[in-house]
């Protein structure tokens, strides 16, 4: 339930269940030359811990890009991306929305991310396909 996407040899693993099975806004890096694990922090909009399971995440460039995820304490479904800047160590957000989902997947093919699958609470699926322009991705700073 938790994402895993991988630039130049270090692995970000982002959300999903701890060992409580409570969802987590934690982000690690496992830097697979050395096998080191870091904390990255936990991502937090308006100073609230943003707790995703089921989410997607994709490395393109210097930034790891979600989309999706459920909240299951609150039922939350998400429907924006969120961008982690790998070299600043900041988060942003996108108002570009598409259809609430969580456990779909995201891939990376030249300049275009696809948004495949997923569901949501009311039509259980979402078998439709969604592509953006990651070159067009407008991002907004947070915190």
């Amino acid at each position: 339930m938790h994402s895993g996407s991988i630039l130049n040899n270090i692995f970000y693993v982002f959300g999903g269940l701890n060992e409580l099975s409570q969802c987590s806004s934690e982000l690690y890096s496992l830097n697979c030359e050395n096998w080191i694990w870091q904390s990255l922090g936990n991502f937090c909009v308006d100073g609230v811990d943003m707790k995703m399971c089921g989410h997607a995440a994709v490395c393109n460039k210097d930034q790891m890009i979600m989309f999706g995820g459920l909240d299951p304490e609150t039922g939350t479904i998400y429907n924006q991306l969120f961008v982690y800047n790998i070299q600043q160590k900041n988060w942003g957000r996108t108002e570009k929305r598409k259809s609430p989902r969580f456990c779909g997947s995201l891939v990376v093919i030249g300049n275009k991310m696809l948004m495949l699958g997923g569901c949501n609470l009311v039509d259980r699926r979402v078998p439709k396909v969604e592509s953006m322009e990651l070159e067009t991705l407008e991002i907004d700073l947070l915190g």
